[in-house]
């Protein structure tokens, strides 16, 4: 077993082990430490009954029963089966690690929000426009911002009355108990509402639009000004908060600092997150209107419903196919170009994305995680499972056009049709007669031709005509 050495210094470790003293980078890899210590170890290993505490840790460990060399990354415990990719791998970490140097006074920093807090106090810029009303001195893309949200044309404060038993919306019939509840249900008239003592509705000046608290209406000022403070050194994209910046640099960096605890896949927000665990609970929140099925993220809606539209709005440039994704339209592109950039490094093989490939390992190591319930055949893709449960189901969903038989499998269906095909060939040989006229010229004076019209109609016996 390899272990790569370690590249990160105790300082760039916050998070430390409360069991162990052991040090990581990030909050998330701390929180998987933490569950092997307290012995929740939900992952089974069915060939020796090994447990551990995450699903990669199982399929690390039953690549040991493949005979395989595993080598781990000493930054976040993940492991490999061939060098190679662990050193794609600590490339993120190596990014990662790569701090962020001041153009000015060459002082460097981990991460941009420091590099950007340290411009603005040691280095400010120069601000030559003064405010006519204050005398505070801006740039000239602040001086509209300041003017909006320190001196408006005018902000409106409505103060609303004492409340009775019941928090009655003056928008609408609703009343609620809470003064809480109905300031959130304010939000979306308007006109705020006058019933919630102490509640105060904050006007924008410029377009008049309502808020519900300062800190909103601050916010909303700063798209009227058009300035966007928080840019990013990579690419000059600018942002109106420092927490969107931070966001936008891990596309980046590459981090993922947000792992699930089910699988151990790493996702770069948090909301993404919540998004992919829903696939483990089983929650599908977005249905379909048309056949009613689920799906746990809208966009996976938004895909299906192309089928039932026939909306297709990702055509090929090469040959005019159209894909309800773009992903599927990049994998189609790889037919054409013969690009294949995903490889095995055990055989060879070549693959054009990277699930393919995936499955390909898996049958390498023996790996089928997806176990029918029914005879306990196990499988190494869920496809496969699925279909191998109609089977058992008696579902028969693929109908031949020609004869309306029902199969449970489209390639049965296809292996169906191959002999309707040959019937039609065969029938058309059979009724098909195709003469070949050929003339051969026998001395200087006798041509041999085929029949003529007369002969063909009986007329005529002789199959020889005299020319001279």
């Amino acid at each position: 077993m390899f272990t790569a050495p370690g590249m990160a210094t105790t300082q760039e470790r916050p998070y430390s082990c409360s069991v162990c003293g052991k040090s990581f980078q990030y909050s998330a890899v701390l929180l998987r430490h933490e569950r092997a210590h307290g012995g929740d170890k939900r992952f089974c290993c069915l060939e020796c009954g090994e447990r551990c505490a995450r699903a990669a840790d199982l399929r690390a460990h039953r690549w040991t029963h493949a005979g395989q060399t595993l080598y781990i990354c000493s930054e976040c415990g993940q492991s490999f089966s061939h060098s190679g990719l662990l050193d794609l791998h600590l490339g993120t970490h190596r990014r990662r690690s790569r701090t962020r140097p001041c153009r000015l006074c060459g002082r460097r920093f981990p991460h941009v929000p420091a590099l950007l807090l340290h411009r603005a106090r040691q280095h400010p810029p120069e601000k030559p426009h003064r405010c006519p009303l204050c005398a505070r001195s801006f740039r000239q893309s602040a001086l509209p911002f300041h003017l909006a949200r320190a001196h408006p044309p005018e902000i409106i404060t409505v103060t609303a009355p004492s409340p009775s038993t019941l928090y009655h919306c003056t928008q609408c019939p609703r009343a609620f108990h809470s003064s809480a509840g109905l300031r959130n249900h304010s939000r979306i008239h308007v006109v705020p509402s006058l019933s919630d003592p102490g509640t105060e509705a904050h006007l924008c000046g410029i377009c008049g639009k309502s808020f519900s608290k300062s800190s909103t209406l601050t916010r909303h000022l700063q798209r009227h000004s058009g300035e966007k403070p928080f840019k990013c050194p990579e690419c000059g994209k600018g942002f109106l908060e420092s927490a969107t910046l931070v966001r936008h640099q891990r596309t980046h960096t590459g981090e993922k600092p947000y792992a699930c605890s089910d699988c151990g896949r790493c996702f770069s927000e948090s909301s993404t997150l919540l998004r992919h665990q829903r696939s483990h609970q089983g929650e599908r929140p977005h249905v379909c209107a048309t056949c009613g099925k689920g799906f746990g993220q809208r966009y996976d809606l938004v895909v299906h419903q192309r089928s039932h539209t026939g909306e297709r709005p990702f055509p090929c440039p090469q040959c005019g196919r159209g894909f309800t994704d773009r992903s599927d339209l990049t994998k189609h592109l790889r037919t054409h170009t013969g690009e294949k950039p995903y490889h095995c490094e055990l055989c060879g093989k070549r693959f054009t994305c990277i699930s393919n490939l995936n499955v390909h390992l898996r049958n390498h190591a023996g790996h089928k995680p997806h176990k029918c319930p029914e005879c306990g055949k196990s499988f190494s893709v869920a496809s496969k499972l699925a279909l191998h449960r109609k089977t058992h189901l008696g579902e028969r969903t693929a109908e031949c056009t020609e004869c309306g038989k029902f199969f449970s499998h489209g390639r049965s269906l296809s292996q169906h049709q191959r002999s309707h095909r040959r019937a039609r060939a065969a029938a058309m040989a059979a009724t098909t007669t195709t003469t070949v006229v050929t003339e051969v010229t026998i001395g200087p004076s006798l041509t041999l031709t085929g029949p003529t019209e007369q002969e063909k109609s009986g007329l005529l016996v002789s199959p020889f005509q005299e020319t001279c």
